[in-house]
């Protein structure tokens, strides 16, 4: 088992990330999280794997850190549910934001993931409710608040104004979540540039 790299960034196309470590070069499917560090002219990059064997597929996967490594290999453990669904997930929210809709039910956000439809968001939800808290929580990783309806409301409202997953995650990271519905879209709209009066 690969459990960690680091070396020099020789290419990155957007979704595999080539690594030199000592002169041997590994080819690594990154989340975007790591290709966003290349773009910001990190040369040396350190990334945390996760090596993926079944039948003739050999693979490696790359993580800014453990929590995503590990919520990856919760994905994993669902029936019907591969590297590239998992890799979609953390590509589309971050790690905080999946947990609580994992653990509150949240199928419309899970099913908003590439890839996923209504029955394995369900299945999603089913299988990895009990595994999602308990295991990140005793890292400290999910210790934020469940989303609230408003929050959920929010979400729904910014997917209904046509922004992206990976758009609305960046408006809602760090929402205050006791805030009523119009107040937490007005404060997104902010950060997307969007005009609010």
């Amino acid at each position: 088992m690969i459990g960690f790299l680091r070396g020099q960034a020789v290419t990155f196309d957007g979704a595999i990330l080539t690594l030199d470590v000592n002169g041997v070069g590994f080819q690594i499917n990154v989340a975007p999280q790591v290709g966003q560090r290349l773009e910001s002219g990190s040369a040396e990059v350190s990334v945390y794997t996760f090596m993926y064997i079944r039948d003739n597929e050999v693979a490696l996967y790359g993580f800014d850190d453990l929590r995503q490594r590990e919520l990856f290999e919760l994905f994993l453990e669902v029936n019907g549910v591969g590297p590239k669904v998992a890799l979609a997930a953390l590509s589309s929210f971050d790690p905080d934001m999946l947990a609580r809709a994992i653990s509150t039910d949240d199928i419309a956000l899970l099913s908003s993931i590439p890839g996923v439809g209504k029955k394995t968001a369900q299945r999603i939800a089913l299988d990895l409710k009990d595994k999602v808290a308990p295991s990140l929580d005793s890292q400290g990783a999910f210790a934020t608040a469940s989303a609230t309806p408003a929050h959920s409301d929010a979400h729904a409202a910014l997917e209904a104004m046509g922004f992206s997953p990976a758009e609305i995650q960046v408006a809602l990271r760090g929402a205050d979540l006791t805030q009523e519905t119009p107040t937490i879209i007005a404060e997104a709209l902010r950060r997307l540039g969007g005009a609010v009066t």
